[in-house]
């Protein structure tokens, strides 16, 4: 069990790094909670405060060893250095919109600095960590808010959303434009 600080009403997200045994969680306030070593008897954890300290955090994946990215409020997608315990980036998009969902391909897949964010303005944006100015790509085809992303572990090129709109989505990333395949269309009655 890990008990985690600065919770407002829930914990929204959790993500884990295997290969790093540490565990990272975030909640409707402007702070991550990071618990490292969990294996082993020297497990310990601390509190990551964003810059902006006005904002709740909906996502969090790790985007490396040590860096973490946060989904926030007003359409903010914040990059965090774990070991100087610092935002270095932070950029807006998603119409301000609140970023609910980020998805990284796997650790081991050599793609590491791709990074996908999906708002509440029903849009999935690419980014490549090393120039957060604006997206590198954006996915359209929602009609409402992203709930969640999801990257096979096996390979980089497709990727899965669902929205608020009750549809499934699998992106073909190697195609332009993307190939989308939908799922769960609403009920004939």
């Amino acid at each position: 069990i890990f008990y985690q600080s600065h919770v407002r009403w829930t914990i929204t997200d959790i993500d884990h790094h295997p290969s790093r045994a540490s565990i990272l969680t975030s909640s409707i306030s402007p702070v991550l909670n990071f618990t490292a070593n969990y294996e082993t008897e020297e497990t310990r954890s601390k509190s990551l405060i964003l810059d902006d300290t006005r904002i709740g955090v909906w996502s969090v994946r790790f985007v490396g060893d040590w860096q973490a990215a946060a989904g926030s409020m007003v359409g903010g997608v914040h990059l965090y250095d774990i070991l100087r315990e610092m935002t270095y980036c932070t950029a807006y998009s998603h119409n301000r919109a609140d970023v609910n969902a980020l998805c990284t391909p796997h650790i081991d897949c050599g793609q590491r600095t791709l990074l996908f964010s999906g708002g509440d303005d029903g849009t999935i944006n690419m980014w490549d960590t090393r120039s957060m100015r604006r997206p590198a790509g954006v996915l359209v085809g929602h009609t409402d808010g992203i709930c969640s992303l999801h990257m096979s572990d096996a390979s980089w090129h497709y990727l899965c959303s669902n929205a608020k709109d009750q549809k499934v989505k699998l992106w073909d990333l190697r195609t332009a434009p993307v190939n989308i395949v939908d799922y769960h269309a609403k009920h004939q009655t």
